[in-house]
């Protein structure tokens, strides 16, 4: 199963990332809204797990990461 991580802070990035992975995920990192929101749109991901404060910031832009 493919996650997307949109988290800017970094420690909480690697804690989050390496558990997904030890449980089976394949886990791709980002550091904000814009570019997750890329990659949620030209990958194939199963799920996405996204830092609250990153989709209110970016959901004020006009811009948003749900459909």
């Amino acid at each position: 199963m493919r996650l997307l991580l949109i988290e800017d802070d970094q420690k909480i990035a690697l804690f989050v990332k390496t558990g997904l992975k030890e449980t089976g995920f394949a886990v791709d990192h980002v550091i904000d809204g814009e570019d997750g929101m890329h990659l949620a749109l030209t990958e194939p991901y199963d799920m996405a797990v996204v830092d609250l404060p990153i989709v209110v910031s970016f959901h004020g832009s006009g811009n948003y990461l749900s459909s």
